[in-house]
């Protein structure tokens, strides 16, 4: 996301890679990793003629665990992402200001965390628990133009494949899943709720909190849903 939509330029004209720090530790029933992903990208590279120097730099800390015993095993990870949509969570960043030179940004990320854990037993009949938790904590720091604990919607870049209204969301999937030689049978249950908040609209111009959440009118709206699976596996 940015000032162009979604586009490869941000990076490409970066000029620095992205980078992952990670660290594994691992014995006969359990894997632990823990990790940071660092991007730093420029949302733009000239103001018409003008060339300028912005830059944003985030940083997404990361743990997973896995634990196996017998015919019982468990997974469980969670993520804290600054402007995380390039790990496909929803995030983005926002114009939180303008330098000394008058052209360039200055930029703040949206923070988010992501955490999920799925156990599963069995082998002939498989019983599996799925649970997870995103939470939008908003901006690192107040947007551009800020009023009275509203910016302009216009200067937060959000993922296009999300909301930047949606505060908060759980799900819950319980899945029974029974093979028969090489068919499997399943049915599962998934239980999904999501708050969302109101921008505020004055005119033709959308407002959002000055921290980069909606939280006028915060409501859930929950959705439910069954799926079956039959599967041949050659």
């Amino acid at each position: 996301a940015g000032p162009n939509g979604a586009s490869a330029n941000y990076i490409k004209y970066s000029c620095i890679p992205e980078i992952y720090l990670g660290l594994n530790y691992k014995n006969d029933n359990l894997l632990l990793r823990a990790g940071v992903n660092m991007l730093s990208i420029k949302p733009r590279v000239n103001n018409g003629t003008v060339k300028v120097t912005d830059r944003i730099t985030t940083f997404s800390p990361f743990l997973y665990g896995q634990y196996k015993c017998g015919l019982f095993s468990a997974k469980v990870k969670t993520v804290f992402a600054e402007a995380g949509e390039h790990v496909n969570l929803n995030g983005g960043y926002g114009i939180s200001g303008v330098k000394d030179d008058g052209v360039s940004y200055e930029y703040t990320p949206t923070r988010n965390s992501s955490t999920w854990a799925s156990f599963m037993y069995g082998k002939k009949t498989q019983w599996i628990l799925f649970a997870g938790y995103v939470k939008n904590f908003g901006t690192k720091d107040d947007l551009y133009g800020a009023k009275d604990g509203y910016a302009p919607a216009s200067n937060l870049y959000f993922s296009k494949n999300s909301f930047s209204n949606m505060n908060q969301m759980w799900r819950l999937t319980p899945t029974v899943i029974h093979n028969i030689g090489k068919f499997a049978i399943g049915l599962e249950y998934e239980l999904t709720s999501v708050q969302y908040g109101d921008y505020k609209t004055v005119g033709d111009v959308k407002y959002i909190g000055a921290n980069g959440l909606a939280e006028d009118n915060l409501h859930w709206i929950t959705n439910n849903r069954i799926q079956a699976l039959v599967k041949f596996t050659f």
